[in-house]
């Protein structure tokens, strides 16, 4: 007879309705487990609870996600190859973003020197 609790067959086919909704979806994003719970429930479902959903999905997918988790923060899922996706934007945007601060620091510089010769040029008023 086997030991342990029960396995939930409404719980379990849950899990496998939201696998199969993340693995179809052409959605590529990051997913709080939230969301991703009130993806698996419906009216009078029975559904795994959020530590447990961590740990089914941490199971299943193994190294091909990326969960981060913080105190006074929801729980965030998304697929490993979304998250190196998303951290080289961030990064290639921060670059893009540091080489238009200098550029627009050298335009303000050369702007200040053009300014400051013009107050120094003598001129006249009788024209």
């Amino acid at each position: 007879m086997p030991r342990g609790r029960p396995i939930n067959v409404a719980a379990v086919d849950a899990f496998n309705r939201l696998c199969d909704y993340l693995e179809t979806s052409c959605d590529q994003k990051v997913y709080t487990l939230k969301e991703l719970h009130e993806q698996m429930s419906g009216p009078g479902a029975q559904i795994y609870e959020m530590r447990s959903l961590k740990i089914k999905l941490e199971e299943r997918y193994g190294s091909d996600i990326f969960m981060v988790g913080q105190a006074a923060r929801p729980g965030l899922f998304c697929f490993k190859g979304f998250a190196e996706c998303v951290l080289s934007d961030k990064w290639c945007t921060e670059q893009s973003d540091a080489e238009m601060n200098m550029a627009e620091k050298h335009v303000k510089r050369c702007a200040r020197l053009i300014a400051a010769e013009i107050r120094e040029m003598p001129y006249t008023m009788k024209e």
